[in-house]
């Protein structure tokens, strides 16, 4: 470990400390660490090289690169109230703080922990101010840990040493030599057992050295060099006894002067007592003259400050007789009094919140003003509420009494800038009574919830009227139904309101009303279009109505949810509270008060907004069923118009777009409606089994959808949920046709799962959907199963004897026969060959393919189109039987050219001119290719 510390000291010094000196280092680490087998923190113990006495502890960690240390902590060794060793046979090591903490680390060794502990009290003497008590270390530490306690102040009944004593102590704190260790008593002896020795200072020492410069040649002769000392020191000693005698007369003649001296001072005493006697008469006389003059000032300056107060007050409290008038008697219907009263309201709030000191406060003229204005506010705040409350309520019966049968909403341009006039003034309520302000805004959500209530059952009514005749036509073309099925995929079930007000076969009440509609029905056209512009026209509609109730209710009630700081208040506002006796207890400023954050406000505005729109979510969801009702299919263009709607309201924070998310919810169920209403007749389904099955008809209905829904959803974000419904509309349909291939019995089941994959491959091919890329793989998987599978069970081998005489001749090749010797078996022999030909003339042959092209036919269907492709996996089935009979009669039947014409070619040709002639054109492509 001495070596590891050596080498940190020397890291330490280039790397780390580079402008201080490195005196001690003690590796440690953290007490919890038990198993630490190499150190990585350590103890390092500095001296500055610029600042003498600058003592430094640090703290320092190795880092992952050699020679890296990080600096962790940092201690002035003034900061260090005690170190304890904890226990002699302990590696722990304790530290107290000046602030009280306490810290504990490990050491590595007994011997680190104890000439680590040596250096720092070694270094603790030399610093000036610093008192560190050392504790639980071996009994040679006890003194010199004494030392360290005191080192750095005078005892207190000590005596000053000298300076050459001082400088001692400050050599030995430089040489750091042995004598050291020994600490001053405060005497100026030294604390060792001899008690004569004391270090000489430089002038002392240079004078010494000097003396034995100028007796180089004496000091070698001992004898002689003590001799010539002490004749020196008489000589001195005599010299001084000389002086002293030859000295007395002038210390005679300066004890005379003293004398004569003294004699001076006491005349001088004497005269100054006679004078002070006289002054003690005027002093009195003095002193009251000069509180006289300092009381006259002090009033002075107190009347002053007394009608500069008074001035400051009057000209805080003052109100215009004008402006009290003004909030006294408010003119609201005159819009041109609106202005001015603002300003009065303003004035009154000032004047209520002027700084005026407590003590003035007490005043009776002050209290009788404060509470006057404060009953002024009230009453005209009250007033305000009034006033707009009436306005509320004549709004609401106007727009009760003034409906029209239309798909458009009512305007509210000409009501709303009647009330904008009084934002200002709405604010000011809201800093200064919030109560009122709360309930003020209640009565204006519950009015417009009433009017828009009413528009809304309108709209609603209309909607309907327009959408019954369409609700009647329901099975007309634009509905999705199966061909050849009992069951329609936009089969409804029993009759619902669509909501609002009547039911669903309500009428206008009057001609007009009904005039209105018919225009109405007439210009939007047919069933689907109907839906459409329907649909548009009142989300059209409802869009500016929102937008324009918000900003209005923004700038009504002061509700700002833009701002990003939070907003200053409007006007300063007095909250005074009142005594039985008149006094004002508190005064709250309104300087001090702050507006609503930018949550808050949005979050109060939105609820405002749904109170006042309560009724538009049941609204839009009757709207999404009216529609549905007519048309199942309608569902796709309300989901992705509404999410196309929401998508352009998103991060506006407006409430418009909280309606769209809500009728995107509601249009999300309608489509998983349709969906699973599609699924479920689906797997009602029944095939007619006295016919051939073919393309089953809720496949050809799913290809309807896919043509329709594609364009739909293209380009929008809500092409996932198609993608999901793709999925469990073709797992449906998947299941639909195993079940059907098992239950009909006149076509073969491979067919019918050949015919409906391919069909069913075909449509999800077409709709280019990453997604679906696993289903369609599965899907053509599965035809060209189903496809192989028929053509083996169905064609087989057309020429069986034939395939079983080449099957043996094979399987003699592969048991090690020569090809040569093939034709010399009896059973493989070239008369066996021709005798099995004669058996299958070029006539039957063809008359074979003839009846399997049209049993091929009979299987399948000219909506599925497979015949092409079955008949040209089938010829490439014979394709394979004929080149491998070729094969083996070239390798085990070998003919001069002469006789290519035999029987045994004339068999194969004919097998595959049967089969070119059964279905010619596919053969001649095939043959050219």
């Amino acid at each position: 470990m001495g070596s590891t510390v050596a080498d940190t000291m020397l890291a330490l010094s280039k790397h780390t400390f580079t402008t201080d000196i490195v005196t001690a280092v003690l590796p440690v680490k953290k007490v919890e660490q038990k198993k630490t087998m190499r150190p990585s923190l350590f103890f390092v113990l500095t001296k500055s090289r610029s600042r003498t006495g600058d003592v430094t502890l640090h703290l320092v960690k190795k880092g992952d690169k050699a020679d890296s240390y990080k600096r962790k902590k940092t201690w002035a060794l003034t900061d260090i109230r005690h170190v304890d060793g904890c226990s002699a046979g302990d590696l722990d090591l304790e530290l107290t703080f000046a602030d009280g903490a306490k810290k504990r680390w490990t050491c590595f060794s007994h011997r680190d922990k104890q000439e680590y502990a040596e250096r720092m009290q070694s270094t603790v003497r030399q610093v000036r101010g610093c008192a560190i008590k050392f504790a639980n270390f071996p009994s040679n530490l006890g003194g010199a840990a004494k030392s360290a306690g005191v080192g750095g102040s005078v005892g207190s009944s000590g005596v000053a040493s000298s300076g050459v004593q001082q400088r001692r102590r400050e050599l030995q704190r430089e040489r750091g030599d042995s004598f050291a260790a020994k600490a001053d008593d405060g005497t100026g002896k030294s604390s060792d057992a001899g008690g004569a020795f004391d270090m000489l200072s430089d002038a002392e020492s240079r004078d010494l050295q000097a003396f034995l410069d100028s007796n180089k040649e004496s000091v070698h002769n001992a004898e002689n060099f003590v001799r010539r000392l002490n004749e020196q020191l008489r000589s001195l000693e005599l010299s001084n006894i000389h002086a002293l005698i030859s000295s007395g007369a002038q210390v005679t003649q300066l004890t005379d002067h003293v004398q004569s001296a003294r004699g001076v001072v006491e005349q001088l005493e004497h005269r100054v007592q006679g004078y002070t006697g006289r002054l003690q008469s005027v002093a009195p006389a003095i002193e009251c003259l000069a509180d006289r003059d300092k009381l006259a000032k002090l009033s002075a300056a107190n009347q002053l400050r007394a009608a500069e107060a008074l001035e400051r007050l009057l000209a805080a409290i003052r109100f215009d007789e004008s402006d009290r008038r003004l909030l006294r008697e408010p003119n609201f219907k005159d819009r041109a009094c609106v202005p001015a009263l603002l300003k009065a309201a303003r004035q009154c709030d000032s004047v209520l919140a002027a700084d005026v000191p407590p003590e003035l406060r007490k005043m009776a003229a002050v209290k009788d003003s404060t509470e006057g204005l404060i009953e002024l506010k009230r009453s005209f705040a009250s007033a305000l509420v009034r006033h707009l409350n009436d306005i509320f309520i004549n709004y609401a019966n106007r727009r009760t009494t003034a409906r029209s049968k239309s798909l458009a909403f009512s305007g509210h341009d000409e009501n709303k800038r009647e009330l904008l006039q009084f934002s200002q003034l709405m604010a000011w309520l809201k800093l200064n009574n919030r109560e009122m302000f709360d309930e003020l805004k209640g009565r204006y959500s519950r009015s417009l919830s009433k009017v828009y209530d009413a528009e809304f059952r309108e709209v609603m009514e209309t909607v309907k009227a327009i959408l019954q005749p369409l609700s009647k036509d329901k099975g007309k073309p634009g509905a999705l139904r199966h061909a050849g099925s009992n069951s329609s995929l936009n089969r409804e079930g029993s009759k619902r309101s669509i909501g609002g007000g009547g039911g669903a076969d309500s009428n206008p009440a009057d001609s007009s009303s009904s005039s209105t509609l018919s225009s109405i029905a007439a210009t939007l056209g047919s069933s689907v279009a109907t839906l459409d512009n329907v649909f548009e026209k009142v989300l059209d509609a409802l869009e500016p109505m929102v937008d324009s109730e918000e900003t209005f209710c923004q700038a009504f009630f002061d509700l700002q949810p833009s701002v990003q700081q939070q907003m200053s208040t409007l006007t300063s506002s007095v909250m005074s509270t009142v005594s039985d006796d008149g006094t004002i207890l508190s005064v709250d400023s309104g300087d001090s008060r702050q507006s609503l954050t930018r949550q808050e406000g949005k979050q109060e505005l939105d609820e405002l907004l749904k109170q006042i729109f309560s009724s538009a979510v049941s609204f839009l969801d009757a709207l999404a069923s009216a529609c549905h009702l007519v048309s199942a299919e309608f569902s796709m263009q309300m989901l992705v118009r509404s999410a196309d709607r929401s998508d352009r309201q998103s991060g506006r924070g407006r409430h418009l777009g909280y309606l769209y998310a809500q009728l995107c919810l509601r249009a999300k169920q309608r489509f998983d409606q349709f969906i699973d209403q599609m699924s479920a007749e689906f797997l009602e389904f029944r095939a007619n089994k006295k016919s051939r099955c073919g393309v089953v008809a809720p496949v050809l209905t799913y290809e309807k959808f896919a043509s329709r829904a594609g364009p739909v959803f293209r380009d929008s974000k809500r092409l996932p949920d198609l993608e999901r419904a793709h999925e469990k509309l073709l797992e449906t349909l998947v299941n639909l046709v195993e079940r059907v291939a098992q239950e009909h019995g006149k076509t073969p089941p491979a067919v019918v799962l050949m015919e409906n994959f391919h069909r069913l491959e075909s449509i999800v091919r077409s709709q280019r959907m990453q997604r679906l890329d696993r289903m369609r793989r599965d899907l053509s998987d599965r035809h060209k199963q189903n496809r192989t599978e028929y053509v083996r069970n169905y064609m087989g081998r057309p020429l069986e004897k034939l395939s079983e005489f080449f099957d043996g001749v094979e399987q003699n090749l592969s048991r090690g026969v020569t090809p040569d010797e093939v034709g010399y078996l009896q059973q493989y022999s070239r008369a066996e060959l021709k005798k099995i030909i004669r058996d299958y003339p070029a006539k039957d042959v063809k008359r074979n393919l003839e009846q399997l092209r049209k049993r091929v036919e009979k299987h399948l269907s000219e909506e599925g189109s497979l015949l092409t492709a079955v008949w040209h996996e089938m010829q490439q089935t014979l394709l394979a039987q004929y080149n491998q009979f070729n094969r083996l009669i070239a390798q085990c039947y070998p003919m001069p050219i002469w006789l290519w014409s035999s029987p045994i070619m004339i068999c194969c040709d004919s097998l595959m001119t049967s089969a070119a002639e059964a279905v010619p054109d596919m053969f001649s492509l095939l043959f050219c290719n």
